[in-house]
C-alpha cells in the first residue's frame, strides 16, 4: 500500500477525486486534468480501489429522487362566481374545497397531486380559461 502512495500521479489522482462534489467518477475529466490517457487513469483508479485505499463512491439516499404524491392544503381568497366554481369542480387535482370565513381567506382547498411534472402544467397552458381570473390590483 505504501508503494502506491509513493507515486505522485496516484496522490494527485486521489486529491482530484476527493475534492469533487459528485457521486460518480468521471474518468475523462480526470484524464484531462492529469494530462494522461484514459486507460492509464482507469488502471490507476482500479489499483487504488483494489488496494482499498479509497472506496468507490456511492449514493446512500437512493429514494431521494423518487416522486411521491403531494397533498396540499391551502387557504385562498377566490371570487365566488360560476367561473371559479366550474374551475374547482373540473380541476382533477382538487380533492375537496370548502368556503370558509377565516381572516382574509374565504376558501380552503385540499389538492392531491400524484406527481409533479411538466405535462400537468402543459395541460393547463393548452386549455384556455382554466384558471379563474385574478382580481386586478
Amino acid at each position: 500500500m505504501v508503494h502506491i502512495l509513493d507515486d505522485s500521479l496516484n496522490v494527485e489522482l486521489l486529491r482530484l477525486i476527493c475534492s469533487g462534489t459528485g457521486v460518480e467518477i468521471n474518468i475523462s475529466e480526470l484524464s484531462e486534468r492529469l494530462q494522461k490517457h484514459r486507460n492509464t487513469t482507469a488502471s490507476r483508479l482500479e489499483k487504488l480501489f483494489s488496494k482499498r485505499i479509497i472506496d468507490r463512491p456511492f449514493h446512500p439516499l437512493t429514494l431521494l429522487f423518487a416522486e411521491y404524491p403531494l397533498l396540499v392544503i391551502e387557504k385562498a381568497n377566490l371570487p365566488r362566481n360560476r367561473k371559479t366554481n366550474s374551475w374547482i369542480e373540473k380541476d382533477p387535482h382538487i380533492w375537496a374545497a370548502f368556503f370558509v370565513k377565516d381572516e382574509e381567506y374565504n376558501t380552503l382547498l385540499i389538492e392531491l397531486h400524484e406527481r409533479i411534472s411538466t405535462e400537468s402544467r402543459s395541460h393547463y397552458l393548452r386549455v384556455r380559461n382554466t384558471f379563474p381570473l385574478r382580481p386586478s390590483i
